[in-house]
């Protein structure tokens, strides 16, 4: 079915009376896009999907990337973003347009709601009651002989063999108890998977979470004999498949620790911690004690663009181990956007504020390399901030 805009007020219009938008998913199927406040008073409309609030953002940024080619208008997102910031100005690039609108879905600030025709609705509960209760007549009614008005004469009824549906609606009836289940052996948690939802989305679970190994260790340095070969701790230089490394860095006596977690492939997908500024405030006696200059060389691979760039930085006493060391675009680890996120969190640092951060890395089949970096950080308890970063 298709909704017009005139279904609700408001909806579609431009300027600060603007309720909202309708986006077309990729399948074709409207959904009303709007701030919570502005979720319409009608009892028919469905809940707003939580699949937008789910892993980091993952299914706001497909939702977005997947909209209808030609069913939405070629400025629909232009003015979602000017709706979503209240502003009269479009967004500085495609990039900050895309970002903000995922974000205010995966932040809540707005909502997707999935728009039926409540008719329709309505005539599929009818049917579905409709078919129970035609369900419950025939199980009720026994079946009667015509021209008899006793079974004493008749002969015994052949045997008859009776489906699994039928049985079950006489068990329903409460004549005959169900027979006792057999005993099935029971089966490892780990091979319980459940059915995956339309599409898979949103309906990727297992009974239980797999839980991972937690570590605790001490990151190396350097080594203050020239030529001589640091204390690099060994297992952090090549990570465990599926585990959580909490790892203290210690600089001129004052530890920071942050806390690493690895894939089934030993790459580290996750960053977590709060910041601490080097007390080590030289830059070269800093990255002469506790940059791994072989490591991180290695690490940005063969290719010229990438360097071996760290998840946390020396300078916020992150270790020089491969754990904290993933290929990053030199142009971003260098002085792009990744660069002046991490002055933003040093200045925070400086003036007395609290950083608190987690860094996701994301990745495409086996690579080791990841197609995107994304940050989530908050500065003295506030709203959380989140930046994505292609690689």
């Amino acid at each position: 079915m298709d909704f017009e805009f005139k279904e609700y007020p408001y909806v579609g219009l431009s300027g600060p009376l603007c309720h909202g938008y309708v986006m077309y998913c990729n399948f074709g199927v409207p959904h009303l896009f709007c701030k919570v406040e502005h979720i319409p008073d009608d009892p028919a409309l469905p809940l707003p999907m939580v699949e937008m609030t789910l892993v980091t953002g993952y299914y706001a940024e497909r939702f977005i990337d997947k909209l209808h080619p030609w069913l939405n208008p070629p400025s629909l997102l232009n003015h979602v973003y000017r709706y979503v910031t209240s502003s009269v100005t479009g967004a500085n690039s495609e990039k900050q347009r895309y970002q903000t609108i995922v974000d205010a879905l995966y932040y809540r600030r707005c909502v997707l709601i999935k728009l039926v025709d409540p008719l329709e609705v309505a005539k599929e509960r009818r049917a579905l009651k409709q078919l129970q209760k035609s369900d419950k007549t025939r199980s009720a009614k026994p079946e009667k002989i015509p021209g008899r008005t006793s079974g004493a004469d008749l002969p015994p009824p052949p045997q008859r063999t009776i489906t699994d549906e039928q049985a079950a609606r006489v068990r329903h009836s409460g004549n005959i108890p169900a027979p006792a289940e057999p005993a099935q052996p029971e089966r490892p948690e780990a091979q319980k998977v459940e059915k995956k939802g339309k599409l898979g989305f949103g309906k990727k679970k297992t009974t239980q979470k797999q839980e991972k190994a937690v570590v605790q260790l001490d990151a190396g340095k350097a080594s203050e004999v020239k030529n001589a070969r640091g204390s690099w701790n060994k297992e952090l230089e090549d990570p465990k498949p599926n585990t959580i490394y909490e790892v203290t860095s210690t600089h001129d006596g004052q530890p920071a620790t942050y806390k690493y977690e690895t894939d089934d492939q030993g790459r580290t997908v996750r960053v977590t911690g709060k910041l601490k500024r080097s007390a080590i405030t030289d830059q070269k006696e800093r990255d002469k004690m506790h940059r791994n200059q072989s490591t991180q060389s290695k690490y940005g691979g063969d290719d010229p663009d990438y360097d071996g760039g760290h998840l946390i930085a020396t300078l916020f006493q992150g270790p020089a181990e491969k754990v904290n060391l993933v290929p990053q675009l030199s142009k971003q680890n260098r002085n792009g956007d990744w660069r002046k996120m991490e002055k933003k969190w040093s200045q925070a640092l400086k003036e007395g504020d609290e950083v608190e951060v987690e860094i996701i890395a994301k990745y495409e089949g086996s690579s080791r390399t990841p197609s995107m970096l994304q940050t989530e950080y908050s500065i003295n308890g506030g709203p959380p901030i989140s930046e994505s970063f292609k690689n």
